[in-house]
């Protein structure tokens, strides 16, 4: 059977558009797909709310999660009763940014803390809101901190003090890596994050030695007073011939 150029020209644009149809209808299916399963970190309350795409590289399961501004208190928790944040596993987080103060002169610094399946916690500083689409959580395992056992082996030293006074607090180092659009350069906040857990020790030994021990000495111990001097004490002698002991009479006249 033949057909006319006007058949034929016809008849191509229905399978066209037919095909587009069913692209349209794949990709409609696969972002509900996504929506309905991906996992979410906060609520976005409005478009002008922070949204990153986190990444779970640790290698732990993450139980928990929450943000706090400016070293406050840390907010609700992120993640959706009874869900977990896996490894390998991606989210979205969001944030409804903090008004900025009247006279302000620095944006407003938002922390995450992290609670992982084995009970360890810890605090990623500075989350770069604004500055990056998408992050990479890792875990610092080199800054454990160990010591040898009388067998050789070592073993965690938790900082028991610190965990009796706050059973969050951090207990080891989780950092960030993502590319900054400001800098336009891969980031990667590791040795801030361990500075920030363990501040380095600073060195006073290059210091000038201002000690006084070279000073002349200001003592008084060779100024002394000798009360056994020769002056002696007389009353003075009043024009009745009495003195000075004898101011009142017996009557209590003064002679």
């Amino acid at each position: 059977m033949r057909y006319s150029n006007k058949t034929g020209m016809a008849m191509a644009a229905a399978v066209m558009m037919l095909g587009m149809c069913t692209v349209a209808w794949g990709q409609a299916e696969t972002e509900e797909i996504l929506s309905n399963t991906a996992l979410t970190l906060g609520t976005k309350a409005g478009e002008t709310d922070y949204a990153v795409e986190v990444t779970n590289a640790t290698g732990l399961t993450i139980t928990s999660a929450a943000i706090r501004v400016d070293g406050n208190e840390y907010g609700d928790e992120l993640l959706p009763e009874g869900e977990t944040f896996d490894d390998g596993e991606m989210a979205m987080l969001y944030c409804t940014p903090k008004e900025l103060a009247p006279g302000a002169t620095s944006a407003p610094r938002y922390d995450i803390r992290l609670i992982f399946d084995d009970g360890e916690v810890a605090v990623i500083h500075t989350l770069p809101f604004g500055d990056a689409d998408s992050v990479e959580i890792l875990f610092d395992d080199e800054e454990m901190e160990e010591t040898e056992t009388q067998e050789g082996e070592t073993e965690e030293v938790p900082d028991e003090t610190e965990a009796e006074e706050d059973p969050l607090a951090q207990t080891v180092v989780a950092y960030l890596k993502f590319t900054s659009k400001s800098l336009g350069s891969e980031q990667n906040t590791c040795q801030h994050e361990r500075d920030t857990l363990n501040p380095p020790a600073v060195d006073y030994s290059a210091y000038t030695d201002y000690s006084y021990s070279d000073y002349t000495d200001y003592s008084y111990s060779d100024y002394s007073y000798d009360s056994s001097s020769d002056i002696s004490y007389e009353a003075p002698v009043y024009a009745d011939g009495g003195n000075a002991d004898d101011q009142c009479g017996t009557d209590g006249i003064l002679n």
